[in-house]
């Protein structure tokens, strides 16, 4: 009798049906461990998205031509300051350094100018075009004469020199080959003197 049983369960195991039942069998139980997996992976978490702005950490020189006036007094000549970058935002890059610059008024009375300022400048976000920007400037600035003028609040003697309380703002605009070139509107006070001074110039 149990030979019997014995051979009729070797012969069930053996058949083609029993085998491709078991198959199935063990193909839906390793395609149920793969589902599980795959549902129960964590979700890439996108909620926080942050925008890394890199600073160009090098000092931006700038120079240019200008004329205008102070006081009274017609003036023409140079400006330089270099900028170093020290924030970046979205909105735009705040720079910081200093001006400098040379300014010569010819006539009966000839006079020149030297301001040294401390600067700040903020860069707005261009369009790929323009860069506008606007800054202020504070310091001294030494004014001399070659005979006794009053410039603004300051009476410089015959062929002497003076120095006084200087502030300037200014807005502008970087433009043309790599925005390299830029035109400003300073305006304020250099040696006592309201001063205006329009100046273009080049990015260095």
């Amino acid at each position: 009798m149990k030979s019997i049983i014995t051979l009729v369960a070797i012969a069930i195991m053996a058949s083609p049906s029993f085998a491709a039942t078991t198959k199935k069998h063990a193909k839906v139980t390793t395609d149920d461990t793969t589902s599980s997996a795959t549902t129960s992976a964590p979700a890439a978490d996108t909620s926080n998205t942050y925008t890394h702005v890199t600073k160009n950490d090098t000092i931006n020189w700038n120079a240019g031509l200008g004329l205008g006036t102070a006081g009274s007094e017609f003036q023409f000549g140079v400006t330089a300051n270099g900028l170093y970058p020290v924030y970046n935002m979205a909105e735009g890059d705040i720079l910081v350094g200093g001006q400098t610059g040379f300014m010569y008024g010819p006539g009966t009375v000839s006079t020149w100018m030297i301001p040294i300022m401390a600067a700040g400048q903020f860069n707005f976000k261009g369009n790929g075009k323009v860069t506008p920007y606007a800054g202020l400037s504070m310091g001294l600035s030494i004014v001399h004469a070659s005979s006794s003028v009053t410039v603004g609040t300051v009476t410089v003697g015959g062929s002497a020199t003076a120095t006084d309380f200087a502030m300037m703002a200014k807005g502008g605009l970087y433009f043309g080959e790599a925005q390299k070139y830029y035109a400003e509107l300073p305006l304020g006070t250099l040696g006592g003197a309201f001063a205006i001074f329009p100046s273009v110039g080049m990015k260095f």
